[in-house]
C-alpha cells in the first residue's frame, strides 16, 4: 500500500506528478528558486517547499484561514523532502534557513546578557525565558515549554526524519506521537505532569521540515503510522528528476541572498507584531480564490473516488 513511495520513478509511473508551479511565486522568488537549480543544482520543489514551510512558520498562529462559518485552517505544514543523499536536501535547508539561524544565534545572546543581569539581581525575579524560533530534539513536554514562551509558532528542523519517529517515547512512556497527531490541526495538548505544574496550550503552532531517504521511508509507515493517519500529514516532495547536475560557475549574487534573508526576517517580525495580542486574524477568500479552492477541493474528492488505493484515498482526504 505504501511501497509507490520507495522511489519517485515508480510514484509516477502509478499516480502522474505535475511540477511544482514556481509561477505561483512572486518573480523575485521564481527567480531565486530557478537560479539555485541551475547554480547550485537545487531542486525547484525542495527550494519553493522549504521557503513555504518557512513562511508558515513566520505566520503560525498570528492568521487563520477562514473555510467555512465554523471551519479555519492553520498555516501548518509537514514537509518531507524526499529523495537519496544525491539530491542535496540538506544543503537546501542549510540555504533558506539562514535567517532563522540568525535569528537563533540572536536569540542566544540576547539570553546571555538577560542571565547576566538576573544573576546579579539580589532579590531574584523568575528566570527570563530564551526567545526560540525552531527546535530540534526534544520532548512534548520540551516543546510545549519552549512553544508557552514562543506562542506565536516554532518549527521543527531535522535532517532526516526518520531520526524524528525512531526517537517517539524514547526519553518516557508518553504519547509522542499522538502529540504530532492532534497539533498538526492546532489543537489544544495538555501535559500533566507528575512533579510539575500541568501544562496546557490552547493552539500549538508547529511546523516540521526534514529529508527523508528513499531506503528508509517505509519506516515511516510502520507501527500504526499509516491507520492513525500520522504519514497522510506529511507533504512528500519529489525531485523533478534523479540526475546529479554539472559542476557550473555561475553564482548568485551576495545582494539577491540578503534580499531573501531580509524578506524572511520582515516577515517574521511583521507576525510576531500582529500576534501581540494573542488572537488570530481570520483571512477569508477572494471570490476567484473561494472558486480555485473549491475546483480543487471537488477534484481531490473525484480522485478519491476513482482510487482503489486506500494510502492514496487518505492522501488526498487530508490535503
Amino acid at each position: 500500500m505504501f511501497t509507490a513511495m520507495e522511489n519517485p520513478d515508480s510514484l509516477q509511473n502509478t499516480h502522474p506528478i505535475a511540477l511544482f508551479p514556481v509561477e505561483v511565486f512572486p518573480k523575485f522568488y521564481q527567480d531565486l528558486i530557478n537560479d539555485y537549480k541551475e547554480t547550485s543544482g537545487f531542486q525547484r520543489s525542495y527550494s519553493a517547499m522549504t521557503i513555504l514551510t518557512i513562511v508558515s512558520s513566520c505566520i503560525g498562529n498570528s492568521l487563520k484561514a477562514r473555510i467555512q462559518s465554523t471551519w479555519y485552517e492553520p498555516p501548518i505544514l509537514y514537509t518531507a523532502l524526499y529523495g537519496d543523499s544525491s539530491r542535496k536536501k540538506t544543503p537546501v535547508l542549510n540555504t533558506f534557513l539562514v535567517p532563522f539561524y540568525k535569528l537563533e544565534k540572536e536569540y542566544q545572546k540576547e539570553y546571555q546578557q538577560m542571565i547576566s543581569e538576573w544573576e546579579q539581581e539580589e532579590d531574584k525575579p523568575p528566570k527570563p525565558k530564551r526567545k526560540h524560533i525552531t527546535i530540534n530534539d526534544a520532548t512534548p513536554e520540551s516543546i510545549i515549554d519552549i512553544h508557552y514562551s514562543n506562542p506565536k509558532s516554532l518549527l521543527y528542523i531535522n535532517d532526516e526524519l526518520i531520526a524524528m519517529v525512531k526517537r517517539f517515547n524514547q526519553y518516557r512512556g508518553g504519547p509522542d506521537q499522538e502529540f504530532w497527531l492532534s497539533q498538526w490541526n492546532n489543537s489544544p495538548v495538555k501535559i500533566t505532569r507528575k512533579t510539575q505544574d500541568t501544562i496546557y496550550f490552547e493552539k500549538p503552532s508547529i511546523s516540521i521540515i526534514g529529508g527523508i531517504q528513499p531506503a528508509v521511508i517505509n519506516e515511516l509507515a510502520k507501527g500504526d503510522r499509516l491507520e492513525n493517519g500520522f504519514i497522510y500529514r506529511f507533504l512528500f516532495v519529489l525531485p523533478e528528476d534523479n540526475k546529479p547536475d554539472y559542476w557550473s560557475e555561475k553564482e548568485i549574487g551576495i545582494e539577491r541572498i540578503q534580499q531573501y534573508d531580509n524578506f524572511i526576517e520582515s516577515i517574521n517580525q511583521i507576525f510576531e507584531n500582529a500576534y501581540l495580542d494573542g488572537d488570530p486574524i481570520e483571512v477569508e477568500f477572494s471570490p476567484s480564490a473561494k472558486e480555485i479552492f473549491i475546483t480543487w477541493k471537488n477534484r481531490n474528492v473525484d480522485l478519491i473516488h476513482e482510487s482503489k488505493d486506500d494510502s492514496i484515498k487518505s492522501t488526498y482526504s487530508k490535503l
